[in-house]
């Protein structure tokens, strides 16, 4: 369904952004999904069923809540294919993107500050296998595993 926001953007044509993306009532269950304690989630499914969507959707829609209280959510993407890592990213600055033309349409529901005064600090971490263990060799005691080269 091509809502006003979907069409806008197609028309404007200024960014390189992909379409709105609606959720149906299962991917937001699944974004919206909270357990009395907090615990991993686990999606399960087929290449192409939305399971990265779902998930994109629930960092954002999680990062945001914790943006509203003030405070910066720990969160991270950790995935062995750098292509999906780097895309992942890309979907998820992409809605940070969207959130900020709802602020300047003077959306009510769009509280957030903008997003291009937010700092790379303050956003998840993308990151490959290779990336998060380099980076945990530099942190961890004693010699390090790995060697410049590698």
């Amino acid at each position: 369904e091509l809502n006003e926001g979907a069409v806008k953007m197609l028309l404007d044509g200024k960014d390189n952004m992909d379409l709105p993306f609606t959720p149906g009532p299962t991917e937001h269950e699944i974004i919206h999904y909270r357990s009395e304690t907090p615990k991993s989630l686990l999606l399960m499914g087929r290449s192409g069923t939305g399971k990265t969507t779902c998930l994109v959707f629930r960092m954002w829609a999680q990062y945001h809540e914790y943006r509203q209280q003030g405070t910066r959510p720990k969160q991270m993407f950790l995935t062995k294919n750098e292509v999906l890592c780097r895309e992942v990213q890309r979907s998820f600055n992409n809605m940070g993107r969207a959130w900020r033309k709802r602020i300047e349409s003077n959306d009510p529901a769009a509280i957030e500050q903008d997003w291009s005064t937010i700092t790379d600090a303050e956003k998840p971490e993308f990151l490959t296998s290779s990336e998060w263990l380099e980076a945990l060799d530099v942190v961890l005691p004693g010699e390090p595993f790995f060697t410049q080269v590698e």
